[in-house]
């Protein structure tokens, strides 16, 4: 990015304290960059550390059973570990949650209406009245058909699909520069989750809203990213442009991904292929390379760490050189290592 960055993430380690006082581990040294009006996509399998990464990032980390080292500015200004009053005033104002489950997001006791207004009260001089239009504007801008009775509706008189734009338009109520949208569409069937995310590039084209979108979907990221973040194992294994990680993956796990997808064209196979193993936990992390005992790749020289490769705005994690990657688009696991041999 040629400007600064709206938030800047640097080297954030995220341990879960214990009794010695050694900590485990969850998420280490994690860096990225978001710029105005940029999407970024967190991508990794459950238990990568896309969530909580984020979770740290806006201070939602009980500090008696996390400690949080690095740096996290906002607008210039350092706000990793900051008093839980002076983060108020930025969470919902500046930097706004969707919520992977509306359903456990929202109070179930209070109709969603009032919910909102409630938010936009709490953090800006604006009367109940003047609340109420707003959050009824909001509700027909996120594409509820009616909203002056859907502001009245309790959570569970509303489908998930509108249960989803319900949080999506109190993200919005406090015009935020920056939404983070924690898997927004996991829950909904494909034609809301269609829905759900054409709003947010809506919105993000329109209002010039950064966002960072956490999830696991490889065609959301190719409809919705501008840059890309690959995570496993707590760890950033790649990042880049989102055509650049699609076109030309560095890393062994970015190319597994990518050769999940079922193809549009060509033969149908039997099989999709799928990366062998299961993730590692924190505090059993692997020696080296976190990814090493499931990469079809590995040498006696992953287990060291690995070394940083970088180009322009890409950087990848990995002992494999530059000269010897080729795209990666398909096949097994042997047939991916095949690919990256010369």
């Amino acid at each position: 990015m040629t400007t600064p960055p709206l938030l800047e993430v640097r080297d954030l380690t995220i341990s879960l304290r214990t009794p010695d006082g050694q900590g485990i581990k969850v998420t280490e040294r994690v860096s990225f960059g978001v710029g105005e009006g940029e999407t970024v996509c967190v991508v990794g399998e459950s238990g990568s550390g896309k969530t909580i990464t984020l979770m740290g990032v806006l201070g939602l980390l009980n500090g008696a059973v996390f400690r949080l080292q690095g740096s996290v500015r906002f607008r210039g200004d350092e706000i990793l570990n900051r008093p839980q009053s002076a983060l108020r005033r930025i969470r919902g104002r500046e930097i706004a949650l969707i919520p992977q489950d509306p359903t456990t997001a929202l109070t179930p006791v209070r109709t969603v209406g009032s919910q909102i207004v409630e938010q936009m009260r709490s953090h800006g001089n604006i009367s109940r009245d003047a609340a109420r239009r707003r959050a009824i504007e909001l509700l027909d801008e996120v594409g509820i058909v009616d909203p002056s009775g859907a502001f009245d509706c309790f959570p569970h008189q509303l489908s998930g699909g509108m249960r989803q734009r319900v949080v999506i338009a109190a993200a919005l109520s406090c015009n935020p520069s920056l939404i983070i949208a924690d898997e927004p569409t996991t829950a909904l069937d494909v034609t809301v989750q269609a829905q759900i995310l054409d709003l947010l590039g809506r919105l993000s084209r329109n209002l010039g809203l950064a966002i960072v979108l956490v999830t696991h979907d490889m065609g959301i990221v190719a409809e919705m990213a501008d840059r890309v973040l690959i995570m496993y194992g707590g760890r950033v294994v790649e990042r880049g442009a989102r055509d650049e990680i699609f076109s030309d993956p560095w890393h062994p796990y970015t190319a597994g991904l990518l050769a999940s997808i079922p193809p549009l064209d060509g033969a149908r196979a039997e099989r999709l292929p799928s990366i062998p193993g299961t993730p590692p936990q924190p505090g059993n992390w692997p020696s080296g390379c976190v990814f090493a005992p499931r990469c079809a790749l590995r040498t006696s020289a992953c287990m060291q760490p690995p070394p940083r490769h970088s180009a322009g705005g890409r950087e990848a994690y990995c002992v494999i050189e530059p000269r010897d990657r080729r795209p990666v688009r398909a096949g097994t696991s042997r047939d991916i290592a095949v690919d990256f041999q010369t």
